[in-house]
C-alpha cells in the first residue's frame, strides 16, 4: 500500500509541477498554453520510465497510481497556481473555503473541470488516455492471455 501512495505522489508531482513553476515564474498567470501542455506531458513519461526500468513495477499498478496522483494533486497544484496570481489559498474567506477544497481533491472530475481554467485539460486528458492504455496492457506486452481466460482487469 505504501509503493501505491508514493507512486501517486510522484505522479502528482510529475504532472502538476511544471505547471505550477510556469503559473509561480509567470506571477500574472499569463503562461504559454503550449508550455503548459506539453511540460507535464515530458515529465510524467520521464516519471514513468524510471519507475518502470529503475524498479520492478508492473505496468498495471505504475500507471494508475501515476493516475490516482495526477487526479488527486490537481485541485491543490491548480490553486497554488492561482495563489501566484492573486487568487487560490489568496482569497480563501475561512474555513469553508478548505471544505471546497477538499472536496475538489476528493472528486475526480472536479481536476477536469478546474484543469479547463488552467488550460492543462488537453495535457490531463492525453495523459489520462495514455496510462488507462498502459494498464490494459499486461506485462507479458498482449491485451489478454491467448486462450482468452484472463480479461484485461487481471493482472
Amino acid at each position: 500500500m505504501r509503493h501505491r501512495i508514493w507512486l501517486a505522489v510522484a505522479g502528482g508531482f510529475g504532472f502538476w509541477l511544471p505547471v505550477v513553476l510556469l503559473g509561480v515564474l509567470s506571477r500574472s498567470g499569463n503562461f504559454s498554453i503550449i508550455a503548459a501542455n506539453t511540460l507535464p506531458l515530458g515529465s510524467v513519461a520521464c516519471v514513468y520510465l524510471i519507475f518502470r526500468r529503475r524498479y520492478t513495477v508492473r505496468r498495471r499498478l505504475l500507471s494508475l497510481s501515476l493516475l490516482a496522483g495526477i487526479y488527486a494533486f490537481g485541485p491543490l497544484a491548480i490553486w497554488l497556481t492561482w495563489t501566484s496570481s492573486g487568487g487560490g489559498f489568496g482569497s480563501f474567506k475561512g474555513p469553508h473555503d478548505i471544505l471546497w477544497l477538499l472536496l475538489f481533491t476528493v472528486l475526480p472530475p472536479f481536476t477536469l473541470y478546474l484543469s479547463t481554467w488552467n488550460g492543462t485539460l488537453v495535457a490531463l486528458l492525453v495523459v489520462s488516455s495514455a496510462l488507462v492504455g498502459i494498464a490494459m496492457i499486461h506485462d507479458s506486452g498482449s491485451l489478454g492471455s491467448h486462450d482468452g481466460t484472463q480479461g484485461l482487469l487481471s493482472g
